[in-house]
């Protein structure tokens, strides 16, 4: 059975009461499992959980790409942000979308 991701399209922090940017953990709690990714609205950035991540093969080791930067917080830690040609990292890996459940 192959894995079903879910995928979403253009949230907006700023839009928010607390405009802070979506990290892995809060998708890893509501995820059950499956690879999530959220593309922000701007299209320069989006979030993958650890699940989308781990089948992205990106892990703490990876390197930042030209053109792109992979999000760490203050230790270091990946927060699931990918922004412009990072995203590379993670799309490349994601099925075509399709709306069957």
């Amino acid at each position: 059975m192959k894995t079903k991701w879910l995928i979403g399209e253009g949230f907006n922090e700023n839009n928010w009461d607390e405009p802070i940017m979506i990290h892995r953990k809060e998708l890893d709690e509501v995820s059950n499992g499956h690879p999530v990714v959220l593309t922000r609205i701007c299209r320069h950035a989006l979030v993958a959980n650890s699940k989308a991540m781990e089948i992205s093969g990106v892990s703490e080791e990876t390197e930042d790409v030209p053109g792109g930067v992979i999000e760490r917080d203050f230790y270091g830690h990946l927060t699931g942000a990918f922004h412009d040609q990072a995203q590379e990292l993670i799309k490349s890996h994601m099925p075509t979308p399709d709306l069957d459940f």
